[in-house]
């Protein structure tokens, strides 16, 4: 595959892209422990760093920012508590567009606390309220369509924490075929795969096809098959699977294709995701194909995964990366 860098550079720093979902704040707690407590068989941690770092579709905003775009707007959900706060701070600090964040006093910011005892990782702690008001709802919804002329891509990243609904995604894509008919592509969560129909991509790890299917695929053409089924089952266009280390199926216009996987040593697959998925939209807005798309999102996957814990790639990374 032949890229002209430059070019592309430029075009990612172009691309108008929304990303709509769950918008979610990880907290790390670092701390070192020398003995025991009396009180239990746990651990006694003096903590001595804490790190706020954006996650769940805040962080698939990072990611297209990551890689030199300067247009990326976050849309979705959070509460009025100190994670929303701290969550809208780091939006600001990394000059990604909140205005399409919602505060809902009855909602919760979901939060997912790790806490670090000498560099293990020993607990970790979910604070989260999977619902979404009406009123929330309608609010998103306006917000889109006032503003959908402006995207040139839309992603819907469901961690399945209660932003999105199937109710929310068909008008959606109503709003979308009443106006620009822009591509909309989906990182899933859920099982049930119908919450997605009409949409023109979805990009689900392999254990999420096998749980929308209760079916283990072990060879390329099972998958394959799992796919093209997938797709007319659920009225999706497209669909890209990932394999971790194995790569990447691709099933695009009715032909499949297998990306190979880049060997990464001791790969931490944590917001792979998130950085693929990203690299697909800005790649799509861009003109390319996604079998292009995914070609490339392969590449920037491997220097994610390389890197510990939820990571994000630079475009000097990835022009790097395919010089060598």
């Amino acid at each position: 595959m032949k890229i002209n860098l430059n070019q592309l550079k430029k075009s990612f720093g172009n691309s108008n892209i929304l990303v709509i979902g769950d918008i979610m704040l990880d907290r790390y707690i670092f701390g070192k422990s020398q003995r025991y407590s009396p009180e239990a068989p746990v651990p006694i941690i003096n903590s001595f760093k804490k790190l706020n770092v954006l996650g769940g579709a805040s962080n698939v905003g990072l990611n297209i920012k990551s890689l030199g775009n300067n247009k990326v707007t976050c849309c979705g959900l959070i509460g009025s508590d100190r994670s929303g706060k701290d969550l809208l701070k780091l939006l600001l600090d990394n000059n990604i567009n909140s205005d399409g964040i919602f505060i809902d006093d009855k909602h919760r910011t979901t939060t997912k606390e790790r806490i670090y005892s000498n560099e293990q990782q020993i607990i970790r702690i979910d604070k989260e309220k999977k619902s979404i008001s009406k009123k929330s709802t309608k609010l998103i919804l306006n917000f889109i369509s006032s503003s959908i002329k402006n995207y040139d891509v839309i992603i819907i990243s469901d961690y399945n924490k209660g932003v999105i609904t199937s109710e929310l995604v068909k008008q959606l894509i109503d709003i979308n075929n009443n106006t620009r008919s822009i591509p909309i592509i989906v990182d899933p969560k859920k099982k049930n795969l119908s919450v997605y129909s009409g949409v023109d991509l979805i990009t689900p790890n392999l254990k999420e096809l096998e749980n929308a299917n209760d079916k283990i695929y072990e060879k390329n053409q099972d998958i394959i098959k799992a796919n093209n089924d997938v797709i007319k089952k659920n009225n999706i266009k497209n669909i890209v699977t990932t394999l971790g280390k194995k790569g990447m199926i691709v099933t695009e216009n009715n032909s499949s294709y297998h990306i190979e996987g880049i060997k990464v040593n001791t790969p931490d697959v944590i917001g792979a995701g998130d950085t693929v998925i990203a690299t697909i939209a800005l790649c799509l807005s861009s003109g390319m194909s996604i079998l292009e798309s995914s070609n490339l999102a392969n590449i920037v996957a491997s220097i994610c995964v390389s890197k510990i814990g939820t990571s994000v790639v630079t475009f000097d990374e990835l022009k790097n990366k395919i010089k060598i």
